[in-house]
């Protein structure tokens, strides 16, 4: 099936494709595809829809915010251990939910909606784990769960507009 897409879309767009001698390149793209010939045909962007350079304009954007995020939290939090190793280990995490974050918002929804749906999705996941646990120890261990379902959330609304949204703050301060 994916060789009929390739096929199919390189037909369609084939006139807008660069093809590259094999021997003359070093195929370090996202996506490309090596015809009989031997040549390279970089798929990046007219097949794979990969942009480069909104890769690299998004992975500035991430570094900054988790700078703001790591400033925030030895200021506000005293450096709080468990919420600076999320950054450390998953920051992923934190900048999925800053993009969300400002998704939502963009889409009309209030902040207050934004955090009183993600109270209640920890709350239910929460008491659905917690009828398992048995012990104070697994108790414990679920409500620091349920901290970093909604840490991401919480920075994010302190931080998100700076970094993702910033025409949040245009509407804010008119």
């Amino acid at each position: 099936m994916f060789k009929i897409l390739i096929g199919s879309a390189l037909s369609i767009a084939s006139s807008s494709l660069l093809a590259l001698p094999a021997a003359a390149t070093n195929p370090d793209y996202g996506c490309y595809m090596q015809t009989g010939s031997r040549q390279i045909v970089d798929l990046t962007r007219s097949v794979c829809g990969f942009n480069a350079a909104q890769a690299a304009k998004d992975a500035k954007k991430d570094t900054a915010y988790l700078a703001a995020v790591k400033k925030l939290l030895g200021q506000d939090f005293g450096g709080n251990d468990s919420l600076t190793k999320l950054v450390e280990t998953n920051p992923d995490l934190l900048t999925t939910a800053a993009r969300d974050y400002c998704q939502a918002r963009q889409s009309g929804k209030s902040e207050e909606e934004i955090m009183e749906n993600t109270y209640r999705e920890s709350m239910e996941s929460l008491e659905k784990a917690s009828s398992n646990a048995t012990t104070r120890q697994e108790a414990e261990q679920l409500q620091r769960q349920m901290e970093a379902k909604v840490a991401p959330i919480e920075l994010a609304r302190s931080l998100a507009s700076q970094h993702y949204c910033p025409n949040l703050n245009n509407q804010a301060s008119q």
